[in-house]
């Protein structure tokens, strides 16, 4: 509804000429940022893992599932149109991804909060803290939902190669638990800086 009432202007340039030296080749860069959730087959483990066993029936899969890709892509219009339009000029929005990997969720939120606030009318400061309260309740409840996945995926493999110990919740939640551990702290090559592997 912000969006809509602030109208902003998106001072982002449709093509970047002016690249970063460190920002890789558009291709295909592209297709992961825009469909990382496709790429990433999160949403097919959502859809195939738990939403599938929520319908009443079967008929209802096609209703859940169109709505909830509309969902998701108002959702990322928005969060373009935050990272885009959220700034007051061209070189505030250059300023903000002037190395690859800035911008981001700092975009989103500084972005975000400027259309939020100008369109609801609450100060910019209360906008942000909103904002970025949001993107965290969003990244908690998005690795809730990957390691109960991963616990289900866990006990499913139990069921169907009659391991009884994979059936066990606690140990299911533990090996899903440990495997988000190691893929955290554990994947990181010898000698790179935590947080580049």
């Amino acid at each position: 509804g912000a969006m809509l009432i602030a109208n902003p202007t998106i001072v982002a340039p449709a093509i970047n000429a002016n690249l970063p030296a460190s920002a890789p080749p558009i291709f295909p860069l592209l297709f992961v940022t825009i469909a990382c959730g496709a790429i990433s087959g999160f949403h097919g483990l959502v859809g195939s893992g738990t939403t599938s066993k929520q319908l009443n029936k079967e008929t209802d899969a096609r209703f859940v599932g169109y709505l909830g890709s509309s969902g998701e892509g108002a959702l990322a219009l928005v969060a373009i149109i935050a990272a885009t339009a959220g700034f007051a000029s061209l070189t505030e929005w250059e300023a903000m991804y002037s190395e690859f990997g800035n911008g981001g969720l700092a975009a989103f939120v500084q972005g975000g909060a400027v259309i939020v606030a100008s369109g609801v009318g609450i100060s910019q400061e209360f906008a942000t803290t909103l904002l970025t309260v949001m993107a965290v309740l969003f990244a908690g409840t998005t690795m809730d939902a990957g390691v109960r996945l991963q616990r289900y995926i866990i006990q499913e493999w139990g069921t169907i190669y009659n391991i009884p110990q994979f059936q066990n919740g606690y140990l299911a939640t533990g090996l899903a638990v440990s495997a988000c551990l190691v893929l955290a702290f554990g994947a990181t090559p010898p000698g790179a800086p935590i947080g580049t592997g």
